[in-house]
C-alpha cells in the first residue's frame, strides 16, 4: 500500500554511489523504500580528484580528456543501474556523474534535486588516526543537509530481512524518520531503537529525555512495534557515538540528521501527529 501522494514524507532520494558490486544490495533496499513512498531515486557518482602540495596550482587541474572519458564510462554503467531499478522495482530513477569534493557535491545535488532523503553506505565512514579530531564525511552531510539521512549497514537483499533500525532523537520528535520506516517496521517486525545523547543518563529533566519519551509516545499511536530507548555518551561528535551503538547491536540502518522534521499537531499536543499525518498510515 502506497502513501497518499498528497502527503509525501519521501518524494526524492539521493544515493551517492561508488560503482562497485557492494552497492547493488544497498540499492535494492533503497528501491523498496522508494517504491513504498512513490519516490524518485537519484543516483550520483562523484569522481574523486587528487591534489598534491608539491605541484603548482595549474598542474593540479585534472586532464580534461582523461576526466571526460572516465565520466562517460561511469555514466554508461550508472545508466544500466538506473534501467535495472526502473524495470525491477517499477520506480522512477535518474543518474548523474560529476567530479570534485564528494561531500560538497552530494549536498549540492541533494539541493538541486530537492531530495528529502540521502542514503549513505557505511563505506563512507572510515576509521583513521584523526577520527574524533575532524568531521567525517557522513557527519558533514548530516550536519549540513536539510533532509533526513540514512546510513545503511545491511548487506541483505531486502528490507524484509531487516531486524533492527536506529533512529536518533536530536532536539525534536523525529516524525519524518518514523513515518518513513514505520510501515516496514510493523510489516517485518523490525525493532526500532530511539537513541539520544546525554551527559547523565539518569537526568530525567533533560531536554533530550523529554523528546525521547515524546517520540516513544508518538510511536505508540501506530500499533504494536518493538521499541527500545537508549542514551549514549554526550560528546562533540554524537554521530560517532550513534554509529558505535548501531554497529554494536548489529543494526541494519541508522536514521539521523538535524533537520527535516515534520510539525506536530498543536491541538493534539506534543508527540501527537497532525491529522494530515494520520492519513498516511
Amino acid at each position: 500500500m502506497n502513501y497518499d501522494s498528497r502527503y509525501k514524507i519521501v518524494s526524492g532520494i539521493l544515493v551517492p554511489v561508488k560503482l562497485e558490486k557492494e552497492y547493488i544490495l544497498m540499492l535494492k533496499q533503497v528501491a523498496e523504500i522508494a517504491r513504498e513512498h512513490g519516490a524518485k531515486v537519484h543516483l550520483l557518482y562523484v569522481e574523486p580528484v587528487s591534489f598534491t602540495l608539491r605541484k603548482s596550482w595549474a598542474s593540479q587541474l585534472p586532464n580534461q580528456r582523461s576526466l571526460q572519458a572516465r565520466l562517460k564510462e561511469k555514466h554508461i554503467l550508472m545508466t544500466t543501474w538506473k534501467r535495472w531499478l526502473e524495470h525491477e522495482y517499477g520506480i522512477s530513477a535518474t543518474c548523474t556523474v560529476d567530479w570534485g569534493n564528494w561531500k560538497k557535491m552530494t549536498l549540492r545535488y541533494a539541493k538541486m534535486f530537492h531530495a528529502d532523503m540521502i542514503v549513505l553506505s557505511d563505506q563512507y565512514y572510515t576509521k583513521s588516526w584523526f577520527a574524533g579530531f575532524i568531521t567525517s564525511p557522513p557527519e558533514y552531510i548530516i550536519k549540513k543537509s536539510n533532509c533526513q539521512v540514512i546510513t545503511v549497514f545491511s548487506k541483505k537483499d531486502s528490507i524484509a530481512q531487516w531486524t533492527q533500525i536506529v533512529i536518533s532523537v536530536t532536539g525534536f520528535i523525529p516524525v519524518a524518520r518514523i513515518l518513513t520506516i514505520i510501515k516496514s517496521a510493523r510489516a517485518f517486525n523490525i525493532k526500532i531503537h530511539l537513541i539520544s545523547s546525554s551527559a547523565n543518563e539518569t537526568d530525567r529533566a533533560s531536554r533530550e529525555f523529554h523528546f525521547l519519551t515524546e517520540s516513544l509516545k508518538f510511536l505508540k499511536n501506530y500499533g504494536n512495534v518493538q521499541v527500545e530507548c537508549r542514551f549514549v555518551s554526550n560528546n562533540m561528535f554524537p554521530f560517532t557515538e550513534y554509529m558505535k551503538y548501531a554497529k554494536s547491536i548489529g543494526a541494519d540502518a541508522l536514521m539521523t540528521n538535524n533537520h527535516g522534521q515534520v510539525s506536530v499537531d498543536p491541538v493534539a499536543g506534543p508527540g501527537k501527529p497532525a491529522n494530515v499525518l494520520h492519513q498516511l498510515l
